[in-house]
């Protein structure tokens, strides 16, 4: 009696975007190993039939033959993640949409000076960080002598104009006042970036008190570019413990003199001590001379009445 073992055939269903190539015949009861390679930018998603356990790795093992049977095999993508048209973009709000340009948007985080999201890849891909700078009209802290919290927030300026947070502070005068005069509060400097070229911005500055006081400006002007001065804001006004006043870019106010979208200032309240006007030496002598012969004047006159 002769026999021979008998054999099937595995075939590779044809994919796309790869290849399949499964070695056959098999004999009756054996595995057999396909290979799958995909094309370029594409991974291995899914290969599966004959028996074998589903798999996204190559070579795949199929189980026991025992019949005819086909191995198929699934291509995906590969996607990079890519920052969408809010990437960039300075809002007031956070975006609600133009996330991405490529792959999935995870949730918007809030930090202190942009929105941040990320557009994560698939299928290996890389995922892509995004972010939009916040516009931030208002601004709070304490004021740098200690003397209370102060705020400050604006108008105008255009749609992407804010305070640039490493440049804004409530901070200690750099300078001193004229004269006597002091800075019980410290100064508020401020910086604002996106701003419409040439545009003009009321900026208003809560104080935790201004009676008593004025309200001045520091830095250079157009008549003493080279030289920082005191001087007195544009279209200042002082409500209770609001000061506000008026900055152009690359005007007067903006401590950069350049038109070009950036407002830098530095101002806040100053206390003026009057000073009391002194005596010189010689004045003080003819003084006191003037002062003897006024008491002589008087005592004569006393002598003159007793007499009559």
């Amino acid at each position: 009696a002769c026999s021979a073992p008998r054999q099937f055939t595995v075939t590779a269903t044809p994919p796309t975007n790869g290849t399949l190539n499964c070695t056959s015949p098999v004999t009756s009861g054996a595995t057999t190993s396909c290979a799958a390679t995909p094309s370029a930018n594409f991974v291995i998603g899914t290969i599966s039939g004959c028996g074998g356990t589903p798999s996204s790795s190559s070579p795949y093992t199929t189980g026991a033959i025992t019949t005819d049977c086909a191995v198929s095999a699934t291509f995906l993508p590969i996607v990079n993640g890519a920052c969408g048209t809010a990437n960039s973009v300075p809002s007031l709000l956070a975006p609600a949409a133009g996330f991405c340009a490529a792959g999935t948007a995870l949730p918007v985080v809030t930090n202190a000076s942009t929105f941040a999201w990320a557009c994560s890849g698939a299928n290996t891909g890389t995922n892509a960080a995004c972010s939009a700078p916040r516009i931030l009209p208002n601004f709070s802290g304490t004021t740098a002598t200690g003397s209370g919290a102060a705020s400050a927030t604006f108008t105008g300026g255009g749609p992407t104009c804010t305070f640039d947070l490493a440049g804004t502070g409530f901070v200690a005068a750099t300078a001193q006042p004229p004269g006597e005069s002091s800075a019980p509060h410290g100064w508020f400097r401020f910086k604002l970036t996106g701003c419409a070229v040439g545009s003009t911005v009321r900026m208003s500055v809560t104080w935790p008190y201004l009676a008593g006081l004025n309200y001045q400006k520091y830095g250079p002007t157009a008549g003493s570019p080279s030289t920082s001065i005191f001087y007195t804001p544009t279209n200042l006004t002082i409500a209770g413990n609001v000061a506000s006043f008026d900055v152009t870019d690359g005007a007067l106010g903006d401590s950069d003199l350049l038109a070009d979208g950036t407002i830098i200032d530095p101002s806040g309240p100053i206390l003026t001590i009057l000073e009391v006007p002194t005596v010189n030496a010689r004045n003080l002598a003819l003084l006191a001379l003037l002062m003897l012969l006024a008491a002589t004047a008087v005592g004569y006159r006393t002598r003159w009445s007793g007499r009559r």
